[in-house]
């Protein structure tokens, strides 16, 4: 069935565009436990993000915990952005939300997306460099992050700190997107000529 038949038969609408341009700041309350006003919602939503509308559709009747496409907003970095969960893994959820020149960031949310304190209860996440345990996600949502070039400063025999002089410590240069894969690159290229219980590096 499609999405203007499902609305003429769930609602007081005849087609999503009806229901988009509703009067009065209107916006859909939908029984998400349902699947067809789940589908009504998320169709909705779609759209309204699509013309650059804030609305959304309200949802209740959520199932406790999160899912992949559940939406809600918060405030955050100066305003109120809408917020989608792009991955779930163990209970918990990773999200993203937009600025208004298009440039996305990464959240871990908290609490439930419907939580009224929603922004005292997210934990910002590195897209270049994000936790192992959403670093799988993350690269798949924004992309590997492009490589830089690294300077690795190398001591064999003890840590090598900024602005110490240190016997025979040297530098070698990496290109890697991370701080962990260029230390990772430079110890597998002293393992080549060295005692690797000895390696020790800071990059820089």
């Amino acid at each position: 069935m499609n999405i203007d038949a499902l609305i003429a038969r769930r609602t007081a609408f005849r087609t999503l565009a009806d229901l988009l341009n509703a009067g009065g700041r209107y916006r859909p309350s939908c029984d998400v436990s349902d699947p067809d006003m789940r589908a009504i919602a998320d169709a909705y939503d779609a759209a309204q993000e699509a013309r650059g509308d804030a609305r959304r559709a309200y949802r209740y009747g959520e199932p406790a915990g999160f899912h992949v496409g559940q939406r809600g907003a918060m405030w955050v970095n100066q305003g109120r952005r809408d917020v989608r969960v792009i991955a779930v893994r163990d209970g918990r959820a990773l999200a993203v939300y937009a600025m208004p020149n298009g440039r996305e960031y990464a959240v871990e949310l908290l609490a439930p997306i419907t939580h009224h304190d929603l922004h005292l209860n997210v934990r910002n996440v590195s897209q270049n460099n994000p936790p192992a345990f959403w670093r799988r996600d993350v690269f798949h949502y924004f992309g590997r992050p492009e490589p830089r070039r690294w300077r690795v400063h190398v001591a064999p025999r003890r840590t090598l700190y900024a602005g110490a002089h240190v016997s025979g410590a040297y530098a070698v240069e990496v290109m890697a997107a991370t701080r962990q894969e260029a230390l990772a690159q430079a110890r597998a290229a002293y393992e080549d000529k060295h005692n690797p219980a000895t390696f020790k590096a800071r990059a820089a």
